[in-house]
């Protein structure tokens, strides 16, 4: 079914819609209560065709949003249009973020962030979302420990293919932390010791 004014949706993004719930009030709120309101642009990161995106700026957030899938900004380009929203949204690797905006927080919801398998790609990303930020300064990353029981035992396998890691997290300590949002101060960040 087309849309007024857009093309219809592509096959990525009505996976990826049907791939995702719909957000929930527990799940809004959580973001709604750490998220800066009147101090100024927010940045989602992997916004994806805009779950979380459009029912913030519903709720008064000035929020800006980028995906590396064109299919997926326009996506979302087409529901915050047709919310009678606007947003600045970027096709972009989070990796290699550089917009000429300042944000006052910066969120990665989903568990979009542990898409990035790469360590220095993650340290790198974590590195120019600091370089993006202004007081107060809030990055949020939502992630996922799986419980000990389902990742990959050593005894299985021998070798443990790029991005995927066993923790040694026990199952009582993993149940404990979900849900999984972080609330994570730049000036908490570990860097290589180099003031950039």
């Amino acid at each position: 079914m087309a849309r007024s004014g857009s093309s219809p949706p592509t096959l990525a993004a009505l996976f990826y819609d049907a791939e995702r719930p719909p957000v929930r009030d527990g799940e809004l709120d959580w973001y709604a209560q750490r998220l800066p309101r009147e101090h100024g642009n927010v940045l989602e990161l992997m916004c994806g065709s805009g779950r979380l995106l459009v029912p913030l700026l519903r709720a008064g957030y000035a929020i800006h949003g980028i995906d590396s899938s064109a299919a997926l900004i326009e996506a979302c380009g087409a529901r915050v249009a047709a919310g009678g929203l606007r947003a600045t949204l970027v096709r972009q690797e989070m990796h290699a973020l550089n917009l000429p905006f300042r944000y006052t927080a910066a969120f990665v919801a989903a568990g979009a962030f542990q898409r990035l398998t790469d360590p220095a790609e993650a340290r790198n990303t974590l590195a120019r979302v600091r370089a993006h930020l202004v007081p107060p300064g809030i990055l949020l990353l939502d992630l996922f420990v799986p419980p000990a029981s389902s990742q990959r035992s050593p005894k299985r396998s021998a070798r443990k293919p790029a991005g995927i890691w066993k923790t040694d997290i026990p199952p009582v300590y993993a149940e404990r932390i979900r849900p999984t949002w972080a609330n994570v101060s730049p000036n908490s960040l570990a860097h290589s010791g180099k003031n950039t």
